[in-house]
């Protein structure tokens, strides 16, 4: 499948792959994970599932590729997974991959605001036909002193957090901030610009607007602890993650599983971390793929 995004770890993903079976990708995106491992082995089949009802990579199921047919796709979300394949389905999954990072598509698309390069509303859903869900506009103009503080600090990391909020609260008494470009330019005008190159300020507060809008955190930590345990015997779980606030979920998640006791109670370890340290990108892939610098891979198998 052509498209603009590069899926990052490719050959390290497909190093952990069993020689046959079910395997999830559970961040379907682009496809280029799943595309990778249908053609990397015949004896693999694919169900792919994403939040996003138009994410690009369920266009693999209607291909005319051989390996077209070992594919199929679930809207949904990972932390769903009991419930989106059938008791059976789930017991035959030999392999979950998460990839937490989007899609360059998803990224590049006005009309989703999810990237302050591209100018757009502030939406950053990854299922905008989730009405439920609050667009990072709802965040920005109606969420109380608090909340926002909480999520740029806790989200994006924010050390200016209280500066940007009390700014904030002060601007949209007189005007709604509605777009990328209006949250980029306010950001921009009162931050000074960071000392790394290439890193704009108001990269922190879009990311954690991003993660607040799509409970991305409260989804991996479901994840995490519901539907790892629920995998059955053998299972391989990849996580790919962006940013340390995932990774530490992941690396918290994975010890804690694997301990054969705890506060002198024996207990009977779920995973067996086989990545002692996080599988990062080659200086190669790097080159290729800027976005790949910052992926960390957490490998474990369900015992």
């Amino acid at each position: 499948m052509q498209s603009a995004h590069i899926p990052v770890l490719v050959n390290e993903v497909l190093s952990f792959l069993p020689s046959q079976g079910l395997v999830v990708d559970g961040t379907l995106g682009g496809g280029g994970h799943s595309q990778a491992i249908l053609e990397h082995n015949s004896a693999i089949r694919v169900i792919g599932i994403d939040r996003d009802p138009k994410a690009p990579g369920q266009e693999l199921a209607q291909k005319s590729e051989p390996w077209s047919q070992r594919f199929n796709w679930l809207h949904g979300s990972y932390a769903d997974l009991p419930a989106l394949l059938a008791e059976a389905e789930l017991n035959q999954v030999k392999l979950v991959l998460l990839d937490l990072g989007f899609s360059s598509i998803q990224l590049s698309e006005p009309d989703r605001g999810i990237a302050f390069s591209q100018p757009g509303l502030l939406d950053m859903r990854y299922d905008q036909s989730d009405l439920s869900l609050r667009t990072a506009a709802d965040i920005i103009n109606t969420a109380s002193r608090h909340e926002l503080e909480r999520i740029l600090i806790e989200y994006g990391e924010e050390r200016q957090a209280k500066k940007i909020v009390s700014h904030l609260l002060e601007h949209r008494k007189k005007n709604n901030v509605r777009t990328t470009t209006q949250l980029k330019e306010f950001i921009a005008e009162l931050l000074p610009a960071p000392k790394r190159k290439g890193i704009h300020p108001a990269t922190k507060t879009f990311q954690a607007l991003r993660i607040a809008v799509n409970n991305e955190l409260g989804e991996l930590s479901t994840f995490l602890h519901h539907v790892v345990p629920a995998l059955p015997k053998g299972a391989t779980i990849m996580i790919i993650s962006f940013h340390s606030l995932e990774d530490r979920l992941v690396k918290q998640a994975w010890r804690n599983y694997s301990l054969l006791q705890k506060d002198g109670e024996t207990l009977e370890p779920l995973l067996k971390v086989l990545t002692k340290k996080p599988i990062k990108a080659t200086e190669t892939e790097v080159r290729a793929n800027i976005r790949s610098r910052s992926a960390k891979m957490r490998v474990a198998v369900r015992i």
